[in-house]
């Protein structure tokens, strides 16, 4: 992928807040000096039944986690957007790549959440599936 601009576009997948200031410390570190521009996709997790009924929770949920991400993003000096996304995380990095030209893509997670991406195979799939390195990163329990 042509990187004329000197700009690191990363991708990132997210579950949870990433407020941790060790997250944003990970891209920079990914970036090898580069400057840092970020679309983080919170998906919208919830129940079968929650997106049966159209329950809009989830949906506000994944709003508090990417307003949370996207504002530690730009404190530490990255230029961040963040949208929610679809509940399948691949599907989420789809459609992110899709308007996004990312140099990296990387799924966030926590342990103890209810998400199951790992157990699903969703980061090994993503690495057979896209042009691009994908990452796991495990944020730290709060």
């Amino acid at each position: 992928m042509n990187n004329d601009s000197g700009t690191y576009r990363v991708l990132v997948i997210a579950d949870e807040s990433c407020v941790d200031p060790a997250f944003a410390a990970e891209l920079a570190d990914h970036a090898a000096g580069r400057t840092v521009e970020a679309l983080v996709i919170a998906p919208a997790i919830g129940s079968w039944l929650s997106r049966w009924t159209g329950a809009e929770s989830q949906y506000a949920d994944a709003r508090t986690h990417l307003d949370a991400t996207v504002a530690a993003l730009a404190r530490a000096g990255i230029t961040a957007r963040g949208e929610t996304g679809a509940g399948d995380p691949l599907q989420a990095a789809d459609d992110g790549l899709r308007e996004f030209a990312a140099h990296e893509v990387v799924f966030v997670t926590k342990p103890g959440t209810s998400t199951d991406w790992v157990e699903r195979g969703v980061v090994e799939t993503a690495k057979t599936r896209y042009a691009v390195p994908v990452t796991h990163i495990v944020l730290p329990v709060a």
